[in-house]
């Protein structure tokens, strides 16, 4: 697997897998992708990269199968690793059969890129109160938001609950909070 970039690993015949030329396709942006490509049989690993549209990439990848079915001395095997996808491996002998296959599946994950997901974050020990550095402090609202349907029908009664909302931040952005509060 890939991640969310497009890998393509092309092995020579009887080579070793330090001797792989290899294609990363990362996107850039909305439209614009960085393809970069590491000839395998180099003294020198360094990536020759360009940035392309979604287009040019789809236009690269047809003209690479239509260059590879060509070719007098060929690669053994292409390995296509899409995010989307299980990797898959041709023999470039019939990599001409999968052509049609190889453009959809490109095609597909181009309109379609994933987007980064955010990562894990340890859940931390709630009596660490240092730990929680970037919440709000806690403060007494001014006027209660809303009375709960117990407090309501024991107005008379010395034990009330309210809710107060916490609304010192920005609406949309950080963390929202909401209180309960017991009066005896």
């Amino acid at each position: 697997m890939s991640g969310l970039n497009i890998r393509m690993l092309f092995t020579r015949k009887n080579g070793s897998a330090k001797n792989d030329d290899s294609v990363i396709i990362r996107r850039l942006g909305a439209n614009q992708f960085n393809l970069s490509y590491t000839y395998g049989d180099s003294s020198k690993k360094m990536p020759h990269q360009v940035v392309l549209t979604d287009r040019a990439v789809f236009r690269w990848m047809r003209n690479l199968i239509n260059l590879l079915e060509k070719d007098n001395d060929p690669f053994e095997s292409v390995q296509l690793d899409l995010p989307f996808m299980p990797s898959v491996l041709f023999n470039v002998s019939k990599l001409g059969g999968a052509y049609k296959s190889v453009l959809d599946a490109l095609e597909f994950h181009l309109d379609n890129w994933p987007e980064a997901v955010r990562r894990r974050v340890p859940v931390m020990n709630p009596e660490d109160e240092d730990e929680y550095t970037d919440m709000p402090p806690l403060i007494a609202a001014p006027s209660p938001i809303y009375r709960t349907s117990q407090s309501q029908s024991q107005s008379q009664s010395q034990s009330q609950s309210q809710i107060f909302i916490d609304e010192s931040h920005r609406a949309g952005s950080g963390r929202h909070h909401l209180f309960l509060e017991q009066d005896d």
